[in-house]
């Protein structure tokens, strides 16, 4: 198999994908069965949303889109992307808003659906995961 590209418009990204060194960048990538690409990130300090992105010729461009308003209240941390077995992105992501929650969007039909809470937290969230 040939080596991907990645590189995503990161014109306001607070830590580009390809930036490994970076503690705390929170950067996940995901790939279709139909060869499509996902990759999710947050915006910087100022914006503070959740991004995806998605390519669909290995990498070389890259669509760019919201998942998640401006989270003025917190600021997120971890992002997870999964893409299901109808080619289904969905993306959790962690919010702290002094209480710890987890938040969940997917992108059936073309457009990202408005997130949901699924688990708040009175303590500290130290590691997330997920699975489909």
């Amino acid at each position: 198999m040939p080596a991907t590209r990645v590189k995503v418009n990161t014109t306001d990204v607070l830590v580009s994908l390809s930036d490994t060194g970076a503690a705390g960048s929170h950067r996940s990538l995901a790939r279709a069965s139909n060869g499509r690409i996902w990759a999710c990130y947050r915006g910087t300090d100022t914006t503070r949303q959740v991004y995806a992105a998605y390519s669909d010729d290995g990498g070389l461009t890259w669509t760019e889109e919201l998942v998640s308003p401006a989270a003025t209240q917190g600021f997120p941390g971890a992002q997870v992307i999964m893409v299901d077995s109808s080619d289904v992105p969905h993306v959790i992501w962690h919010l702290n808003t002094g209480v710890e929650t987890v938040r969940y969007s997917s992108r059936s039909g073309g457009t990202w659906a408005a997130f949901e809470t699924v688990f708040t937290s009175g303590g500290t969230l130290a590691e997330m995961a997920a699975c489909i």
